[in-house]
């Protein structure tokens, strides 16, 4: 059954997800060229499973002066819980129910800033907006000793709009962008985008919208220290609850996905260490204080980006 979001779109998963414009009632993708072309009225051929737009309220939680984390809502094991959205991080986290059937798996990295030691994961279901996951492996932790939160294993199954000043993730959007960009995806799931200024080459940025500051590598500040003002120090969290004291900084607006940015605040971290443990190092992680100024698409399954209205 088709399912028709407020726009007006249609869409459907088949080899590729695309677009079913109503008026014209085409299915079409830049690789593919037309899959099916019928009339308005005519139902599609059953071999299309089509997947609704989603709107999922985002709760914001703010903290220092300019800093903030992004909370949503998501049915884990038949439980509503709240937690952290987090492309930061390349898994699902969650407090498990009493006496859950957990394994052990091998130590991993899980956020963009920390680390992580053996790993107790609990197999269970997962519905996000209306979509149902089935069931995956997530993360768990002991009450109190961090954040449940979503995050790349569920994120990076979806065409994401992060509309955070209308306080709304959009999952299956086709979104207007004004352009698109390619982007690499880790192994890890994490989501990397070129930022540039005009006085300094492009460097290499960690989307994570689990980051309540933007983080920027010490070396790199090092190196263009004409890009940034120092603050003095405060404290940045990741989204895998690192609490890290560090020094602050006012960062010149970069140029990302063809916008120029404001100036804000960056926290000043030596990621050198991590950097030898990821498959791509980064100069900076993008947080809050540049995430909320625009409406972000990322197109997982394509590798595509882009900025919407």
């Amino acid at each position: 059954m088709a399912a028709i979001g407020a726009t007006g779109q249609v869409w459907c998963q088949c080899t590729d997800r695309t677009r079913i414009d109503p008026d014209f009632a085409e299915v079409l993708t830049p690789e593919l060229g037309t899959l099916w072309t019928g009339t308005p009225g005519r139902p599609p051929p059953a071999w299309m499973v089509f997947v609704p737009v989603v709107d999922i309220p985002i709760e914001i939680e703010p903290g220092d002066p300019g800093e903030a984390l992004a909370y949503v809502r998501a049915q884990v094991g038949g439980r509503t819980v709240r937690a952290l959205l987090d492309s930061g991080s390349a898994r699902t986290t969650v407090t498990p129910p009493d006496d859950p059937i957990l394994h052990t798996r091998e130590p991993e990295g899980s956020g963009v800033l920390g680390g992580q030691g053996e790993r107790r994961v609990w197999r269970t279901s997962i519905r996000f907006g209306d979509v149902d996951l089935g069931a995956i492996e997530v993360d768990t932790h002991n009450p109190g000793e961090g954040r449940d939160h979503i995050g790349q294993d569920v994120l990076s199954q979806f065409r994401c709009e992060y509309r955070f000043a209308d306080h709304k993730l959009r999952l299956n959007e086709h979104a207007a962008t004004a352009d698109t960009f390619p982007i690499f995806i880790s192994d890890g799931r994490h989501v990397y985008l070129d930022v540039a200024w005009p006085t300094g080459g492009t460097v290499s940025a960690v989307f994570d919208t689990g980051a309540s500051v933007t983080v920027a590598d010490a070396s790199f500040v090092e190196a263009h220290s004409a890009l940034f003002t120092p603050l003095g120090e405060s404290r940045g969290i990741d989204g895998s609850g690192t609490v890290l004291k560090t020094p602050m900084a006012i960062m010149t607006g970069p140029r990302v996905l063809g916008q120029t940015f404001t100036a804000s605040t960056v926290a000043v971290v030596d990621l050198s260490a991590v950097n030898q443990t990821i498959q791509r190092p980064m100069d900076l992680i993008l947080g809050w204080p540049i995430l909320q100024q625009v409406n972000w698409f990322m197109d997982h399954p394509k590798r595509l980006a882009g900025l919407t209205a």
